[in-house]
């Protein structure tokens, strides 16, 4: 069964804040065009719109960005240090589930992946962990299901 792994693959469900994560569709653009005799100003939908938002958890060690391996095998800081950087060019899958983000994808799992461009990283003050809210503008979506 495929997988999203291989280099540059980051689990990350661990790595950002539950509180203001967003990514997924937003009301779509309209055109509003009837006919002279029509009654009602009707609308259609003409593109869809996406929006995001992630914030991910800084991690340092001696007070540099931790390298070393963190539980998971991602590196401690990985998920902010790919994201950092204005205009990154990045894909994010979303397994959409009831299952527990740590259970392995199977068949049958649906997602959505998501091209995704990065913001600047903003600064915030706070109690608790070192974040960093950084907006993604989505480029292109898609929807499946894992196949066997």
């Amino acid at each position: 069964m495929a997988t999203f792994t291989g280099t540059g693959v980051i689990d990350a469900a661990c790595r950002i804040a539950k509180s203001d994560f967003k990514l997924g569709a937003k009301e779509d653009k309209t055109v509003t065009d009837p006919a002279l005799c029509d009654q009602v100003e009707s609308e259609v939908p003409t593109f869809a719109q996406y929006e995001g938002s992630i914030t991910p958890f800084r991690y340092f060690k001696d007070g540099k960005p931790e390298a070393s391996t963190a539980p998971g095998g991602e590196i401690g800081d990985a998920v902010y240090q790919a994201l950092k950087t204005m205009g990154t060019r990045l894909w994010i899958a979303r397994r959409d589930t009831s299952k527990k983000s740590t259970e392995a994808w199977a068949q049958g799992d649906e997602y959505e992946l998501f091209e995704v461009v990065t913001g600047s990283p903003q600064q915030v003050e706070g109690e608790g962990y070192i974040k960093r809210p950084i907006t993604l503008y989505v480029q292109r979506a898609w929807a499946g299901v894992v196949a066997a």
